[in-house]
């Protein structure tokens, strides 16, 4: 059974800021405080401080406690745990006011840390994040007040001198210097706790405020005392230390507890980050806005999904009459991606509490590999979670250590109960930052800048974009590719890639892909300078005073159209005209370029034609005549007859003629200017009507002389 309660909190914004440093709840630093449970019952003893080692070498820690400067030294031993009994004088007294009473834990090995408020009717326990697992900003989870004596609150560690902070929230605060029906800011100093207190009845729930700053804070969220449901009798103190925003996830499983005096229920409570949050359970779904929060009821695990960052949390119910067992916590639930896959815990040693338990959610395909203290879990008592994956369920234990680990990730959630009271907290969690993880929703951008080579950069900027996680070469073919060395997590990589052999084309397949696990497939293609050709009509040999046009066929094998500019190197005998110096070529493409030569002296003539492109690349072709003399080369006899003739169609002097392979044909004007010089029957233009004169040269002999009028 399942019910929804909707809660409305003003809608705000925050600035986000940098990656941090770990991806733990396990430190060196940490920075507290003890904020107020209800002391009408009050104890000699009611704050506790259990630090576990982690490490395989003794901790040296040192304990600072601002409010009177006291220093404590102690030393916990390799993989040990160690309760520390805290003086009631260091639990917050503020008002609505600003209170220099915070504890700075260092150890010199890797430890986690816990803390126990107890009186004797009222108690919780909450894991403490680590410094370096910080932020600044937060969204909070509490509960409203029940009546005018213990109140809701909100406890704000600064870590920093001049550090800024932000309340946005609907709550009108009584007794304040800080008035929260605006957006309100104030200042706080290292060391120091601003103790936010919601004195007032109606519309006191602290949850959906958000809390920023211009550096990072800590924040616990807390109520003196208070009964869940909030008609209830019996109350308790609650307790927990926010993880920042940045490390929210946007799913988890909420899981059973083994309340001892009535039927179990889950109390959970889940508050949106960004507006247009879509949360999902057990088939249903519900829409809400920045700070807005869903209250769920159950009396089974369930998963709940979400499509932006949520903060999950959970609470215990109350006894209800007096003398029965169990009363409220506060737990915040991890996201599942904030599973480990070992904890250390500690359950309580104070004789106030009979029971002791924890809860864990797994996945399916690692049920049977948990291990606790060294012994196999049984599984009996955990179940499938409704349309999942994952098993869910309850192990009673023992007060004091434990150890657990899986093949996989689980949750882990750690309480216990006595007389009227109770303390829950979760047994441990990453602290990755999952916010551009989540809220990520473009694809790496891929940006290239492409001429005869590739500039390309790869960028992730849009906002909440999580970054380029890797780059792979699919597939390659004649391209080298120089990377720019870059970290895993960066916004911009520069790449730049080169034909191996620029006579040819060249392409390369890149997969980007982000952190999120968007994938961007892009093709950087290189075109060559792919040319080839061959002559048309070209003969070497020429003769003096001749001028001859000749012709080159040139081919276009790359895939992609090109331009060439035509030259030749020392263009005085040898030419192009001018119409054919800036040619265009398709893919497959070829064109005929005619070259022009003048043979205005004796010997050779030699020079190179030049094909560039755009990217300077040279294709270069050497071109060669010998000028001869024409009455040494071609020998005149006296019975070769000039023959006359009056035509229309120069070529139907030849058509039926039977030329053997290699005769040359030149016509020429009257003034000795050569017009043709090819192969009988083969020119490509018509005359003008006029006289000409026509000779037929086969192997360096003349063997026909003609005059012709072409009409």
């Amino acid at each position: 059974m399942m019910k929804l309660i909707i809660g409305i909190i003003i809608t705000l914004t925050f600035p986000i800021f940098l990656l941090s440093q770990s991806a733990d709840n396990i430190g060196r630093e940490f920075v507290l405080c003890f904020p107020k449970n209800d002391g009408s019952e009050a104890l000699d003893d009611v704050l506790k401080l259990t630090m576990i080692n982690y490490e395989n070498k003794s901790a040296n820690l040192i304990l600072h406690f601002s409010l009177d400067g006291n220093i404590i030294y102690d030393t916990l031993e390799p993989k040990q745990t160690k309760v520390i009994h805290i003086p009631n004088k260091y639990e917050l007294s503020a008002f609505n006011n600003i209170e220099k009473n915070t504890l700075k834990l260092v150890s010199s090995a890797d430890i986690s840390v816990i803390f126990q408020s107890r009186t004797h009717f009222s108690s919780d326990a909450c894991l403490v994040l680590p410094v370096h697992s910080l932020g600044s900003n937060y969204v909070v989870t509490n509960i409203n007040n029940r009546g005018d004596v213990t109140f809701a609150r909100l406890n704000i560690i600064a870590l920093y001198d001049e550090t800024v902070v932000e309340i946005n929230s609907q709550l009108i605060i009584d007794d304040s210097d800080v008035d929260l029906e605006d957006n309100k800011s104030f200042k706080l100093n290292n060391d120091e706790v601003f103790v936010l207190t919601a004195n007032i009845i109606d519309k006191s729930d602290f949850s959906g405020t958000f809390i920023s700053s211009n550096k990072p804070i800590s924040v616990f969220t807390s109520h003196d005392r208070t009964s869940i449901p909030i008609n209830h009798f019996t109350q308790d103190c609650i307790i927990e230390h926010l993880p920042p925003i940045d490390k929210l996830g946007d799913k988890t499983i909420f899981t059973l507890t083994k309340f001892p005096s009535y039927e179990s229920v889950i109390y959970s409570k889940i508050i949106a980050v960004f507006d247009s949050t879509l949360i999902t359970w057990n088939g249903n779904d519900t829409l809400i806005s920045q700070g807005e929060f869903v209250d769920l009821v159950s009396t089974s695990s369930f998963v709940v999904k979400a499509d932006k960052s949520v903060l999950f949390s959970q609470y215990e119910q109350s006894a209800r009459v007096m003398y029965a067992k169990g009363d409220p916590f506060l737990a915040i639930i991890p996201p599942i991606q904030q599973w480990k896959n070992n904890y250390s815990f500690y359950s309580s040693e104070l004789m106030d509490f009979s029971e002791h338990w924890i809860n864990i959610a797994i996945h399916e395909n690692a049920l049977n590999s948990i291990i606790l203290d060294g012994k196999p879990v049984e599984t009996a008592n955990i179940t499938r979670v409704e349309g999942s994956d994952y098993f869910a369920g309850s192990v009673k234990v023992q007060p004091g250590f434990h150890q657990i680990h899986a093949d996989s990730n689980f949750s882990l959630l750690v309480y216990g109960y006595g007389v009227i009271i109770s303390y829950g907290y979760t047994g441990g969690m990453k602290t990755e930052r999952l916010l551009e993880k989540i809220m990520d929703k473009h694809p790496p951008q891929f940006l290239a800048s492409i001429d005869c080579e590739a500039d390309v950069t790869i960028t992730e900027l849009n906002e909440f974009d999580s970054g380029i996680d890797d780059i792979e070469i699919v597939e390659i073919d004649n391209m080298i590719v120089q990377f720019q060395s870059f970290n895993k997590g960066d916004t911009i990589v520069s790449l730049k890639l080169t034909p191996e052999d620029d006579s040819h084309d060249s392409y390369a397949i890149l997969r980007t892909s982000d952190i999120k696990g968007h994938v961007k497939m892009d093709t950087v293609q290189l075109f060559g300078f792919n040319i080839d050709h061959d002559f048309i009509n070209y003969y070497d040999t020429l003769y003096f005073n001749e001028f001859r046009c000749d012709s080159i066929r040139l081919t276009n094998h790359s895939s992609a159209a090109r331009d060439f500019n035509l030259y030749f190197e020392n263009n005085t005998q040898i030419s192009v005209p001018p119409r054919f110096g800036s040619i265009s070529l398709e893919p497959g493409g070829d064109t005929v370029i005619p070259f022009c030569v003048s043979g205005n002296f004796y010997g050779s003539i030699t020079d190179i034609l030049i094909l560039s492109d755009v990217c300077e690349r040279i294709y270069s072709l050497p071109i060669s005549y010998s000028v001869q003399n024409f009455s040494t080369e071609a020998e005149s006899k006296c019975e070769t007859v000039i023959e006359f003739a009056v035509v229309s169609d120069m070529q139907s002097l030849f058509k039926d003629s039977n030329y053997s392979p290699g005769v040359l044909m030149k016509i020429f004007d009257l003034s000795g200017r050569e017009l043709y010089s090819g192969a009988p029957g083969s020119m490509q233009f018509r005359l003008k009507s006029g006289t000409y004169a026509l000779i037929i040269v086969d192997k360096g002999t003349i063997i026909k002389r003609m005059i012709v009028n072409h009409e």
